[in-house]
């Protein structure tokens, strides 16, 4: 458990360093002249990655429960107590 939080903390800084220093101009907005131009296009970008991101999270909540069904099956036939599935999600 805490050499997973070690690794998280170090992929987070690493990111930190990327984001802010390697490869900052990726991220700084260029665009200040352009106008309500930017402001329409950035409501249009934000609408369609909202949608993007329910469509996915939907996607991945569906797929994690026909996931289960397949675990489920596998721990039945090897003949397993259903707490056996149960275990491995807390790994």
């Amino acid at each position: 458990m805490a050499s997973s939080s070690v690794v998280t903390v170090i992929l987070y800084g690493v990111f930190l360093y990327t984001q802010t220093i390697r490869h900052r101009d990726y991220f700084i907005n260029q665009s200040d002249d352009a106008g309500d131009d930017t402001t329409q296009a950035s409501r249009r970008t934000l609408m369609l990655s909202l949608v993007l991101l329910l469509v996915s999270l939907v996607a991945v909540v569906l797929l994690a429960k026909k996931f289960s069904l397949v675990v489920d099956a596998g721990t039945a036939l090897i003949g397993a107590p259903p707490a056996f599935a149960a275990s491995w999600s807390r790994c």
